[in-house]
């Protein structure tokens, strides 16, 4: 018995939980998948471009009824990443404005369909 694979008996010597090591067979029946193969499959387990498409354009039809008429042409939503939604803003003055009105903003967004986990506004 090799000392560096796991068993119970080693285990149990180490005080340590004993977990059977799992074997999983290869959906590629041995050949290697290409990247192309691996990032497809990985976009289709989780649709993660979609979803951020579909939020920008809720957004962008929304966002003049989130930040205000006054400022709406002078900002856009820019994208969402890890529940931040990230405003471009045309000058200082607008940047500013954003950060005063960052609740109130941020309370308008999370009404929209889909963007309820959005949890911070970021300002660029």
């Amino acid at each position: 018995m090799p000392l560096h694979e796991d068993n119970s008996t080693l285990s149990s010597f180490r005080e340590l939980k004993f977990f059977p090591a799992t074997i999983v067979k290869r959906s590629t029946s041995g050949r290697p998948a290409s990247s192309e193969e691996l990032t497809n499959s990985f976009l289709k387990k989780f649709d993660f471009a979609k979803a951020i498409t579909d939020l920008r354009d809720i957004l962008s039809e929304n966002w003049g009824m989130c930040v205000g008429a006054n400022i709406a042409d002078k900002c856009r939503p820019q994208n969402v990443r890890l529940n931040v939604l990230y405003v471009y803003a045309a000058n200082s003055t607008v940047k500013q404005e954003l950060i005063f009105e960052e609740k109130a903003i941020l309370k308008k967004v999370r009404t929209l369909s889909g963007c309820a986990k959005i949890r911070r506004i970021r300002v660029i």
